[in-house]
């Protein structure tokens, strides 16, 4: 079953035990299975508009259409994901609604209207082999950072292989290495 571009929220959640996080949703929620990615060697994020030091390891999975994304620091340096654990604890981080590729432009109409609308920009990057990546702060309203990805190029088949391996999943199989998911 292909998977439409856009049509695929994603709920991002912040913990300080993937493991124990991963276990929960594939269990009680029939999520997974789980790709795990980390922050790849030399991979620079902004933070609050400054050069951001922090490192992620997560767990991306599905549980019907809704993407799910748990993601845990791995160091200790100021992040957006250390700043929802320091103010309330594991939980509801970001999410990223009508996942799928954007051009160029239709990243930046989206970047721009969330700047019109008073959202903060918390942090950004560009991801080699995925494109531009940036988090606005919607916490005052929504309780969460909405995060938007380019997805440029064939990027999102990604996110469409993790997909069809949701829908064959056993219910039993716990996680799957994916290194490359970054480039």
């Amino acid at each position: 079953m292909p998977l439409p571009s856009a049509a695929v929220t994603q709920v991002a959640y912040v913990t300080t035990d993937l493991a124990r996080s991963m276990r929960y949703w594939m269990e009680t929620m029939r999520a997974g299975p789980f790709f795990v990615m980390r922050t790849p060697p030399g991979f620079h994020m902004s933070y609050r508009g400054r050069p951001g030091a922090d490192t992620i390891v997560a767990g991306v999975a599905f549980c019907g259409t809704c993407n799910i994304e748990i993601v845990q620091p791995s160091n200790d340096a100021p992040s957006i994901f250390r700043e929802v654990l320091d103010d309330r604890g594991e939980g509801l981080h970001h999410v990223q609604p009508h996942m799928g590729g954007l051009s160029a432009a239709e990243f930046q109409q989206r970047f721009d209207g969330y700047l019109a609308q008073g959202i903060e920009l918390a942090s950004y990057a560009d991801v080699p082999g995925t494109g531009r990546t940036a988090f606005f702060d919607d916490r005052q309203r929504t309780g969460a950072f909405i995060e938007l990805i380019e997805f440029a190029g064939d990027s999102f088949a990604v996110i469409e292989r993790m997909y069809e391996a949701h829908l064959a999943w056993d219910g039993d199989t716990r996680t799957r290495e994916y290194a490359d998911l970054f480039g």
